[in-house]
């Protein structure tokens, strides 16, 4: 029914309304005083990019290849970058005999970062890879070969060793090396022309697929199995090209693979950014053609070279308009163009100069389906300082194709009701494209309504499905409730939070409403669990109990009825000197080589008797604060202990801490699964004694405000009043001089409200 449904709303296809294109979100130029070029980005995993390029003296006209190229004093230049734009660490290998530049980066599975590309020996150019660790100090590097040719591509294969493919006196040339650096194997392929070389590749079933170009002109495709042997080689001339060339692969759902690069065509515009499609037996099925806009100056030749995949399938190429103006151009699975744009960034550039020249090189997808690219620019300084070159890294605003929900109500999608209840369910959401939105109400199986608002009344007993579907007439998005119609089931309960941490002594009311068809006789039942025996107490509908003994305790409150019992748990965690401790969860797992940081937060922080002592495993380290922080270096399993001590008293908070080793691979950016609207987590301790850690995350640049009220809605603290960038934010708000009780925590955006409760406890 639901399938009929949606072919149903989305019969009717509209033509494509071309999807506006992502405004730039951040650009910053990289600068160490010299010529700089950056050629790849590669997303860091847990936070920030690494990037590579070359830096040198000056650069030069090579008119045989027509491009740019830098002499003198040459090195790799890596620098590592946190998500913000800002630098961890920047780096520079000279390679051999001062010579050497990089083409292509990852990180690799234990955390260090393999880059490669080519150095020079005796004026011979050489491949050359080179292994840094997570800090750039470098492990290893080495030469392949010796004879002329360079790297252009790496992968990590699953089950270890790296893919490096590149080229050699003008052949293709792929090798497969161990984690130290040592030839397992090689393989170079002559398909009879000169400059001949693989630019990129990508591991599939079986082994891996290399996209090269040369071949006299034509697009040049190999897939080699894991010991390098050759499963199928095809040269593919696509129409109307007199020459293609490749520069990035990435894979499809069909198993196939999309190839970005350019094209010189039979007719002007001579130069086109292009993309061709393979399927897994590398035969081409089709290849598609496009021009960056822009007016005023040469011709209407555009350039294609790195590509990013974003979510829906859709591929962004970037490159240049006559590598004067940076450009992208985006389509979707089947090649259909959706935007294309070129952007000035506003740097003094002199753009209608012969000598003036900048571009993007190479984007990968953001964690948020953000376009990250990273590219070279030359701009202006003056008359006595014509001009310089520096790299820089530009982040375009994430591209939401399909609608975005940003309201609905009820916010719950999972609750209960009574037989007979009339509820009222809303759904408000935006398109990117401006496009006219549909609505499609589901009751089970039966539709409804088309409009943003539906009224529901619950006339059976049972689990029901309420469904909004909203469409553009090309995606579909939707928002479900599970609902469960009874007749009688307990509506509210205080402390409303079923996890309570508590100072020893103190008393809590526990209280629960029971909603029903009709006027009911209910039996109720209060039981205790946990230090102090197991045993029941009294009580109707609310009972207070006093906690007298530190460790955990259960208290359960059951409603029976006619042989059907409903019960509600709160988990009492009773403290003498701790009030609340972060991480809050006591199990954990993260990757190796990841440092945390573990705090007690005690009741009195004032006090001068309190006493901290931290131990990893059975050794103590050497801290006496309430806070420490630990690096997990090793693949274990460990224990964290702290005691805290005030006088006679003290408590005792235990970790275990599961390290894993790191299973990062490139594709894993695809697979981020963050939220799409902004979201204001729970604070941290909430009840507080003196201060509440507050996170929030926010899925694009926004402007939005974070607010404390207290209970007649007066403004008592403005935290946030600003517009951010993309990513996860926290805070920590002192409730100096305020008075036990309850407060509101708001954040506001554009689009969205989220209101969160505090509660103060001194």
């Amino acid at each position: 029914m639901i399938r009929l449904i949606l072919a149903v709303i989305l019969l009717v296809q509209l033509p494509l309304i071309l999807t506006a294109q992502p405004a730039v979100d951040f650009f910053r130029l990289y600068d160490n005083g010299r010529e700089e070029m950056f050629y790849d980005v590669f997303k860091v995993n847990g936070d920030g990019y690494i990037l590579c390029g070359e830096t040198g003296d000056e650069f030069i006209w090579q008119q045989v290849w027509r491009r740019w190229i830098l002499r003198g004093d040459v090195r790799i230049w890596l620098v590592r970058i946190d998500s913000e734009g800002e630098i961890i660490w920047s780096r520079t290998y000279p390679g051999l005999d001062q010579m050497a530049g990089a083409m292509s980066i990852i990180e690799t599975d234990e955390g260090n970062f393999i880059t490669v590309g080519k150095t020079n020996l005796n004026n011979v150019d050489l491949p050359y890879a080179l292994l840094v660790d997570a800090d750039g100090n470098e492990i290893w590097s080495n030469t392949y070969g010796d004879a002329d040719g360079d790297f252009r591509s790496v992968i990590e294969l699953k089950d270890g060793g790296f893919v490096i493919a590149g080229s050699r006196q003008g052949n293709g040339l792929a090798v497969l090396i161990n984690g130290e650096g040592r030839l397992l194997w090689e393989t170079v392929l002559d398909p009879g022309h000169d400059n001949d070389k693989f630019s990129a590749m990508r591991e599939t079933a079986g082994g891996v697929v290399l996209a090269g170009y040369g071949a006299n002109g034509g697009l040049w495709t190999v897939k080699l199995n894991f010991d390098g042997d050759v499963i199928w080689n095809h040269i593919h001339r696509p129409q109307r090209t007199t020459y293609t060339y490749t520069y990035d692969i990435v894979s499809t759902r069909d198993n196939g693979f999309v190839i970005s690069g350019g094209v010189s065509l039979e007719r002007e515009p001579h130069h086109s950014v292009a993309l061709f499609k393979i399927n897994n037996e590398g035969e081409l099925m089709w290849s598609e053609y496009f021009l960056l806009p822009g007016e005023g100056f040469r011709s209407a030749s555009s350039n294609g070279f790195g590509m990013a995949k974003l979510d829906h399938d859709d591929f962004v190429v970037v490159g240049a308009r006559c590598l004067h103006l940076p450009g992208a151009v985006c389509t979707d699975q089947n090649g259909d163009l959706r935007w294309s744009e070129t952007y000035d960034f506003d740097l003094n550039l002199n753009l209608f100069a012969d000598d003036d020249w900048s571009y993007f090189q190479k984007a990968i997808r953001g964690p948020n389906n953000e376009i990250v690219s990273v590219g070279t620019i030359e701009w202006t300084f003056g008359e006595d300082n014509p001009f310089t070159r520096d790299a820089f890294l530009t982040i375009l605003e994430p591209q939401f194709l399909e609608p975005q929900i940003i309201e609905y109500i009820p916010q719950d999608t999972v609750f209960t009701v009574l037989v007979g209840d009339t509820i009222d369910f809303t759904v408000r959401a935006r398109d990117a494209q401006n496009d006219e939105l549909s609505y499609l109400w589901v009751f089970n199986q039966d539709t409804l309504g088309a409009d943003t608002t539906v009224t529901i009344i619950f006339e059976e007993r049972g689990e029901h499905l309420v469904q909004c579907f909203v469409t553009d007439d090309e995606f579909v998005v939707s928002i479900r409730w599970h609902v469960n119609a009874v007749e009688w089931y307990i509506d509210m309960f205080q402390p409303d939070s079923s996890e309570i941490t508590i100072r020893r002594g103190s008393s809590i009311d526990f209280t629960h409403y029971v909603r029903s068809i009709d006027e009911r006789e209910f039996q109720y039942r209060w039981e205790h669990f946990g230090r102090g025996g197991d045993f029941e107490f009294e009580g109707e509908d609310s009972v207070r109990f006093t906690f007298d003994l530190t460790g955990e305790h259960l208290i359960r409150a059951g409603v029976l009825y006619e042989n059907e019992l409903k019960t509600v748990e709160w988990d009492v965690n009773v403290h003498s000197i701790i009030w609340w401790w972060w991480p809050h969860e006591f199990e954990l797992s993260v990757p190796q080589d990841t440092t945390m940081v573990f705090e007690v937060f005690p009741f009195n922080e004032e006090s001068d008797s309190l006493e901290y002592s931290w131990f990893l495993n059975d050794e103590e380290l050497d801290s006496n604060n309430s806070s420490i922080e630990i690096p997990f270096t090793e693949i274990d399993e460990y224990q964290i202990t702290a005691y805290a001590n005030e006088g006679i008293e003290a408590d005792t908070i235990h970790w275990t801490v599961d390290v894993l080793e790191r299973s990062f691979t490139a594709d894993d950016v695809d697979l981020a699964n963050l939220p799409t609207s902004p979201v204001l987590y729970p604070p941290i301790p909430n009840p507080f004694n003196s201060s509440v850690k507050i996170s929030y995350y926010l899925p694009e640049r926004t402007m939005h405000s974070l607010i404390v009220y207290d209970l007649k809605g007066r403004t008592l603290n403005n935290l946030v009043n600003d517009k951010l960038n993309p990513g996860a934010y926290s805070l920590i708000w002192k409730a100096e001089y305020l008075p036990t009780g309850m407060y509101f925590l708001k954040m506001e955006t554009p689009d969205q409200t989220e209101i969160k409760k505090l509660i103060l406890v001194r």
